[in-house]
């Protein structure tokens, strides 16, 4: 298979956006509660079917590696955000679940968040690019899944 210059181009600049962005939301005001990566693994814990996951199903969501979210979950569970119970069907594992707390500062940060993305992206973009990014961007993942699975 030969090198597609257009797409490796594409793919750099698609990288070099998201590190920007992700650069320019780490200096942001909002994360004084929360880092950022703690709010994902809360985002993530919303996003779980019946609000339960296991760790070890957060680690490819987070692309993060399962000693790093280890030691994020120990800081969520004693700030109060997420509780860990016994996995039923595990006698090893745990079911992670937000808290009252945990649901109340992901909302916060998710609206704060939301904000700010909104205003970049709009102040960047036409509604019709912005229409096309979010196409794009959900015709790649299906692709990754897709080539993931086999």
């Amino acid at each position: 298979m030969s090198i597609n210059k257009p797409a490796i181009l594409a793919w750099e600049s698609m990288v070099r956006a998201e590190n920007t962005l992700k650069y320019h939301f780490q200096q942001s005001a909002i994360w004084n509660a929360c880092g950022n990566r703690e709010y994902d693994v809360l985002y993530n814990l919303k996003l779980a079917p019946d609000g339960k996951a296991k760790q070890a199903d957060l680690v490819p969501r987070l692309v993060i590696s399962q000693p790093s979210l280890s030691r994020i979950i120990d800081k969520l569970v004693r700030k109060g955000y997420v509780a860990r119970t016994p996995d039923p069907n595990d006698g090893r594992g745990a079911i992670l679940t937000l808290t009252s707390e945990g649901k109340r500062m992901q909302r916060r940060i998710g609206r704060a968040y939301a904000t700010e993305v909104s205003d970049i992206i709009a102040n960047a973009l036409s509604d019709e690019e912005i229409e096309q990014l979010d196409i794009i961007s959900k015709k790649l993942l299906e692709q990754l899944h897709r080539h993931l699975e086999d």
